[in-house]
């Protein structure tokens, strides 16, 4: 199992781990932790995050990206039988700039309602279909560039 980078001290998700800022925390294990964000969109928002510092989801190694994900179904499984549970649950994962606010790793796990106000807004002109040639163009270049699985 993947044991994770050296903690980054400029990160407060690090700081957070290494209990030197508060959290809430709702679970936690030898590579994962889950706490509430501070800045809930709706009651129940949790924040899953490696105890690896890594900042892009790519830059975890599969094991690593299992042991988040596994966590993230197992807290998701607990907002859908508590009292905080909505019609559904969204996963976010924010990969990079412009709308990773903390530079490292985590899933956002957001009990949903019905006109809850929480959205992802698409762009002008979102459901027009693309050209094929296009997406047989892009899906090329993306295998050319994709590894096997192991």
């Amino acid at each position: 199992m993947y044991t994770g980078e050296p903690m980054n001290p400029d990160c407060i998700f690090c700081r957070i781990l290494a209990r030197k800022a508060p959290a809430s925390f709702v679970t936690e294990d030898a590579f994962t932790a889950a706490f509430m964000d501070l800045h809930p969109i709706n009651p129940g928002h949790v924040l899953v995050v490696p105890k690896t510092h890594a900042v892009l989801i790519q830059d975890l190694p599969d094991d690593a990206y299992a042991q988040l994900m596994a966590a993230a179904r197992r807290v998701c499984a607990a907002l859908g039988r508590s009292p905080l549970a909505g019609e559904g649950t969204t996963w976010y994962v924010a990969d990079g700039p412009p709308h990773q606010e903390v530079p490292h790793v985590h899933v956002h796990l957001v009990p949903r309602h019905t006109n809850d106000g929480f959205r992802l807004v698409f762009p002008p002109g979102y459901g027009k279909p693309a050209p094929r040639i296009d997406l047989d163009r892009a899906a090329d270049m993306l295998r050319a560039l994709t590894p096997a699985p192991p």
